[in-house]
């Protein structure tokens, strides 16, 4: 069941390309529309569900939850949608797969795994599938504003360092803990702590101008992303633990890349190709690959 959670989390996330792509207003506003949503829904579920409760978690699982919120779910998306606005889904989507080999070398830098030939294989392929897929973008006419495509690349790096710094973080939470209600609480507290930092940079007063349009379309983001894939996520984590689940779930830029061609028409070519092909390739190895915890 943990390949079945990891390869479901990497469709819906590269799923959620859709929603970020058709979104106008600003990425630091609108993921806090994202959260909120998120929030909101997903704690209705745990409600009617009957799962909703504090569970006994330990301070320093607060901390890292506390953590993840607001690194991963609010700044590492939020670097993430000004990268797809600023260099189109097929340029951020692919960087953000580096994720497999930070992760990897990092939870074992950390003594979280027992580094494999085989999982570092598996992640050297799908980051540098990642990257092929992006070099690909060079005969990408929709975009020629190549400064505006710089600042979409470092964007993403920024997101893609501290997503993976979110991974290795909730890794380490009590595996004990049900996956929905930590994921609902790192929403929660990710959108309290985000909701400040808007307080602090004065942005909080912009969220009043934002339309009904994006309210949907952010919100269908967070319903996908946040409550959907990142619950997924969780449950393959548990599971497979954090090297192999990562690998699997970085192939979904190569679901977003497709959904990029098929419905927002930025083009592909043989070089996209064969980055997805490597990716996938990753992603087959990562299942083969034993990984000690």
């Amino acid at each position: 069941m943990g390949y079945v959670f990891a390869v479901s989390a990497a469709l819906l996330w590269g799923l959620a390309a859709i929603p970020v792509k058709l979104a106008r207003a600003p990425g630091r506003l609108g993921i806090m529309v994202s959260m909120l949503v998120a929030t909101v829904l997903l704690g209705g579920v745990l409600v009617v569900t009957g799962q909703m409760h504090i569970p006994e978690a330990l301070p320093c699982d607060w901390v890292l939850i506390l953590l993840v919120g607001i690194l991963r779910f609010g700044v590492g998306v939020g670097f993430y949608f000004a990268a797809v606005q600023h260099a189109g889904v097929t340029t951020a989507a692919p960087i953000l797969s580096l994720a497999s080999i930070f992760v990897v070398l990092g939870g074992a830098l950390f003594g979280m795994i027992e580094l494999t030939w085989l999982l570092l294989v598996a992640a050297g392929l799908a980051s540098v599938g990642g990257l092929v897929l992006g070099v690909g973008l060079k005969s990408d006419k929709t975009i020629t504003n190549r400064r505006q495509l710089r600042r979409g690349v470092a964007y993403a790096l920024v997101a893609c360092v501290l997503i993976s710094v979110g991974h290795l973080m909730i890794a380490n939470v009590d595996d004990s803990l049900p996956k929905g209600l930590v994921t609902w609480f790192a929403l929660l507290l990710g959108s309290v702590g985000y909701f400040a930092v808007l307080c602090v940079s004065g942005q909080v007063g912009r969220l009043k101008s934002i339309s009904l349009r994006e309210v949907v379309v952010y919100g269908c983001h967070g319903l996908l992303s946040f409550a959907g894939a990142y619950w997924l996520f969780l449950e393959a984590l548990s599971i497979l633990k954090v090297g192999r689940t990562q690998v699997i779930i970085c192939s979904w830029p190569a679901v977003a890349a497709f959904i990029g061609v098929v419905v927002f028409r930025e083009g592909m070519n043989k070089v996209k190709l064969t980055g997805i092909a490597l990716m996938i390739g990753g992603a087959v190895l990562a299942v083969l690959a034993r990984e000690v915890t």
